[in-house]
């Protein structure tokens, strides 16, 4: 069951929340892998990145996100990566692999935009999609509430591999 990082107290964990929660995964890696194996499936750090940042910024807030996604997994944590429009995060990620996404706020066209690019150049085998659905665009998608439970199957786990 999926919990928002500000509200969690057990269960897995998605990162779709404020930045400072994300800044206590880098700043404090050790405790935050603990949060991570008590949970024991995680959402990667959100770190965010506006579409407008340098790119530089972008690939520094990707690389960190995967570094700690990467850290977390070597210790046995269920890691599902989270889409980044910019910053090219597709590098760190096999194509086939299941994706997290936070849904938009509002029904947006540059939104749905950016994902059709996103899904070219990442190539998912599944999106987890928290809070808002958005329409289909040819990638399987899982329907997830931001402050609800959700559970990944074992169908959903061998889609990740």
């Amino acid at each position: 069951m999926f919990t928002a990082r500000g509200r969690w107290r057990s269960g897995a964990l998605h990162t779709f929340c404020d930045d400072y929660r994300q800044e206590f995964f880098w700043r404090r890696p050790e405790e935050g892998l603990l949060v991570a194996l008590a949970a024991g499936s995680c959402t990667a750090p959100d770190f965010t990145v506006w579409t407008d940042d340098p790119s530089e910024w972008a690939a520094y807030q990707v690389w960190r996100s995967a570094l700690v996604a990467s850290y977390w997994q070597s210790h046995g944590v269920d890691v599902l990566p989270v889409v980044t429009f910019a910053g090219s995060p597709g590098r760190f990620v096999r194509p086939g692999s299941a994706w997290a996404v936070r849904g938009p706020t509002v029904a947006d066209d540059m939104f749905m935009s950016s994902i059709a690019s996103w899904a070219e150049q990442c190539r998912p085998g599944l999106l987890v999609v928290f809070g808002r659905p958005i329409p289909d665009f040819g990638v399987p998608m899982v329907k997830r509430a931001l402050f609800a439970g959700m559970c990944l199957s074992a169908a959903q786990k061998e889609v990740r591999q």
